[in-house]
């Protein structure tokens, strides 16, 4: 079986895809440009502005959260210190009991 293999590649014709002539002939090379990559810059100062921005938000995040106390605390001066007292605490008002008469 080994022969019939060996004959039947030597009559497939060979043929090379580069041309006649590629083992003779040299290829040209192709010239490129360099390509160079900037020098990466150091982590501290690319997280840098990330950390800054973050802290910006938490800023920004309590000054919200203490804005509304500062209104609750405004509204209690201006408006509830007017109320009764009933209406200003968390106690229920009930009526009075009239003397027996």
């Amino acid at each position: 079986m080994n022969n019939n293999v060996e004959e039947l590649l030597r009559r497939i014709p060979l043929y090379n895809k580069y041309g006649k002539g590629f083992p003779q002939e040299t290829v040209t090379r192709l010239q490129m440009p360099e390509f160079r990559l900037p020098p990466l810059q150091p982590t501290k100062d690319l997280l840098n502005p990330w950390f800054e921005e973050c802290d910006n938000v938490t800023k920004v995040c309590q000054l919200h959260d203490s804005s509304s106390k500062k209104f609750d605390q405004w509204y209690k001066e201006h408006y509830m210190s007017k109320k009764p007292p009933g209406m200003a605490g968390n106690m229920l008002l009930s009526p009075s009991r009239k003397g027996n008469s």
